[in-house]
């Protein structure tokens, strides 16, 4: 780091990571200490790569005064829950505040690679970081309570998300967040969710999405005659056909068939996400 013109560098990656399909899940890292004094030295960075455990709130405020200003700060998120050295780092909403006002073009996209709890990730991403894109890589799942955090906070930020995960339970939560969050434009979902909701996911943003990608084998429908169908969404017991109470999530999940073996029901769901996209769609194929 004595070199001069390396101070002029203007986009570093310290171990960034793309790959949604595989990452290793303990890598061998610098120090957050050693990361910070690389980070304080090249004060002329507009792009930022790097991974959570590199990271802390320090690090968020050496980027937030006396330097060039960012414009991207990539984070790939390894957490271990036992470990120390693989914790997610708490940042206070104040800090990303600083952070977003003295680098106001700055768009920070964050990739999960391991699953994390909701409460650890909130500490993290506190309301006022400038999360423009969050990815969720393959094998890792999300839950009800971290998407209703994201379609709550960034609403006003948010343009891409991705799920790469089969299991979900969350595709009410996904339409409330993509319906309240105007600026998403990208969309890649691969986990369950029926025709009703791919429907209504492409009427929320119409000709204005600029990636839709759901998978045909997780796209399901529900007979619309069926106690399932009908219950509402707060609803969390219901009498079945033969009048006995049951809960309505295994209801629902006994009554599921793949829309993908119904051709009707699948060419209905095509042709209306279609005309909302003003373009040929299709799901995407295993």
């Amino acid at each position: 780091m004595t070199n001069d013109n390396r101070r002029e560098l203007n986009q570093l990656d310290l171990f960034g990571c793309d790959a949604v399909f595989w990452s290793e899940r303990r890598p061998l890292l610098p120090p957050m200490d050693l990361t910070h004094k690389m980070v304080e030295h090249f004060q002329n960075l507009t792009h930022l790569s790097m991974r959570s455990p590199m990271m802390s709130e320090d690090l968020i405020t050496c980027l937030s005064r006396d330097r060039q200003r960012l414009r991207e700060l990539k984070i790939a998120i390894n957490f271990i829950p036992d470990e120390d050295s693989f914790q997610l780092p708490k940042i206070r909403d104040s800090v990303w505040r600083d952070f977003a006002s003295y680098n106001p073009l700055v768009q920070v996209h964050v990739l999960v690679l391991s699953r994390v709890p909701y409460l650890v990730l909130q500490q993290f991403l506190q309301a006022s970081c400038p999360l423009h894109g969050i990815r969720f890589g393959q094998y890792v799942r999300s839950d009800k309570e971290c998407v209703s955090y994201l379609g709550v906070n960034f609403t006003s930020t948010l343009e891409s998300f991705e799920y790469h995960e089969e299991i979900s339970d969350f595709e009410q939560e996904l339409v409330t967040l993509v319906e309240n969050t105007v600026p998403l434009r990208y969309l890649k979902y691969y986990g369950k969710i029926s025709q009703k909701h791919v429907i209504q996911l492409a009427e929320a943003r119409g000709t204005a999405w600029l990636v839709f990608r759901l998978s045909r084998n997780n796209i399901y429908t529900v007979c619309k005659d069926s106690p399932g169908s009908e219950a509402e969404s707060d609803q969390v017991i219901v009498q079945n056909k033969f009048g006995m109470y049951v809960l309505v999530n295994m209801l629902k999940f006994h009554e599921q068939t793949a829309v993908a073996s119904d051709k009707e029901q699948e060419l209905t769901m095509i042709e209306a996400v279609s005309s909302s996209l003003g373009r040929e769609w299709f799901p995407d194929q295993p």
